[in-house]
């Protein structure tokens, strides 16, 4: 029988007595500036040594695990997301971190694409994709999955699905993780679900104890290396409820995706309860009539008695909804900005940065590009600038891709994104194009610069 490790503290406990020690040492008046000690749960943005929620941490001195595995810092990545302990320092935004754990969501074969509405199924879980979603794979997207691809899910976690932030494909056909809570436990069959996934757990040994344990609304993890007949043949079951646990007066920062608001003045972030006050909580990006299920925010406050966390301060944090590709032509390190073919673009301290040119800069930021370099910008529009959710210096050619609302349009050109686009007889446009094309659709255009500096569309989509 293989044995199951039912902990009533998980690794994440384990970080919340580190959590405490970072805590306790912080406030005896650390040298270099450190106010506080805490927790910061997030995506990695970029590297120098490890970026998150705009938090530069050292690492240096860190203890890094993936999951409960100890690894070092090159199996971290962009996107992916982790639990950070350590001393910060709010004035710099610098950190020391003496913890990392990276957290996989989910690992297994996809069953179902809805390309639709940009989600895949994964062993029962709805994993939701978005375009700030990375991927580890060249040119890799929705459209390039299959059903069977194996993939290693990095996310945030809501109610009912993952917003995933970074999908990875697995090698190893054999691992298969799933975590949520029981549902529809059977005892006498040995067998649960978790979001409509059965799980047998009839191999795995149970003492009294653990049998009284398994309940429904139980949130667990599941490891195996079997699927048979689309059920997960459980080895090992661990109890995460402690996951959702953080010690009093913890200071937090956590990113994630609001599953519910209960009441006024709270809601559910990620499983994490957070309480707030209009007239004492800054709400940075919106109102308060934006804190809704689904929106991603970012929380910055403390643990009170009740392990609920107080907002000092709520984010709202905007997908991206419009991209561009083209030559960097302005940078200005100063104001965070550079132009790209006449667009500007600002960045800000939880900008992603990637180096996928020939390069391969690992700490990839602002001061790397230059003026000539090739990038792909992806954000959302605020006036005429674009502000960068994920900038991506690629290998140089000609290419100028774009995508956004329009905002004017004849048959002789059209604005998207603020950029003017001419189109020619030799643009290829969509059949019904001129019919569905209006003031506010969302077109993508691929274009080229010709020798005069002019835009021309080579092909234009809704």
């Amino acid at each position: 029988m293989t044995p199951l490790y039912f902990f009533k503290i998980s690794c994440l406990s384990v970080l919340m007595l580190l959590t405490n020690a970072c805590s306790e040492s912080g406030s005896s008046g650390s040298p270099g500036g450190i106010d506080r000690g805490g927790v910061t749960i997030g995506t990695i943005s970029g590297f120098g040594s490890v970026i998150v929620n705009g938090i530069k941490f050292n690492t240096d001195n860190a203890n890094i695990f993936d999951g409960s595995d100890p690894t070092d810092e090159s199996r971290l990545d962009v996107g992916q997301v982790v639990m950070v302990t350590g001393d910060i320092d709010s004035k710099t935004s610098t950190g020391v971190a003496s913890s990392i754990v990276l957290t996989t969501e989910l690992i297994g074969p996809v069953t179902a694409i809805d390309a639709t509405n940009q989600t895949v199924t994964i062993l029962g879980q709805l994993v939701q994709l978005n375009n700030d979603t990375l991927f580890d794979q060249e040119n890799a997207s929705i459209d390039s999955l299959k059903i069977g691809d194996y993939l290693r899910v990095y996310g945030l976690r809501a109610s009912s699905e993952i917003v995933a932030s970074r999908l990875e494909h697995e090698t190893d056909m054999m691992n298969v993780d799933v975590r949520g809570k029981i549902e529809s436990l059977d005892l006498n069959l040995q067998r649960f679900e978790i979001n409509e996934q059965v799980i047998d757990y009839s191999m795995v040994s149970l003492d009294d104890l653990t049998k009284r344990a398994l309940q429904d609304g139980l949130f667990v993890r599941v490891t195996a290396t079997t699927l048979l007949e689309g059920v997960v043949l459980a080895e090992v079951i661990i109890n995460e409820t402690d996951r959702f646990k953080l010690e009093e007066k913890t200071d937090v920062e956590l990113e994630g995706v609001i599953d519910s608001s209960p009441g006024a003045g709270e809601f559910l972030l990620s499983g994490y309860r957070v309480k707030f006050d209009a007239e004492r909580t800054e709400i940075e990006g919106g109102d308060e009539s934006e804190i809704v299920a689904g929106m991603r925010v970012e929380v910055e406050g403390i643990v009170n008695a009740d392990g609920e966390i107080f907002a000092d301060e709520i984010k709202i944090k905007t997908s991206a909804n419009a991209r561009i590709e083209g030559t960097v032509q302005f940078v200005d390190l100063a104001s965070k900005t550079l132009i790209v073919e006449g667009l500007t673009l600002s960045t800000t301290e939880t900008t992603q940065f990637l180096d996928k040119s020939d390069a391969k800069v690992r700490k990839f930021s602002l001061a790397d590009i230059g003026v000539g370099d090739k990038v792909e910008a992806k954000g959302y529009m605020s006036g005429e600038v674009l502000i960068v959710n994920q900038l991506r210096r690629e290998s140089a050619d000609d290419e100028i891709n774009l995508e956004g609302e329009v905002s004017a349009f004849s048959n002789e050109d059209i604005v998207v994104n603020g950029i003017q686009v001419l189109i020619t007889d030799e643009t290829q446009v969509d059949k019904d194009f001129w019919e569905d094309v209006g003031v506010g659709q969302r077109i993508k255009v691929e274009a080229m610069r010709d020798a005069s500096g002019r835009i021309i569309a080579e092909k234009i989509k809704i």
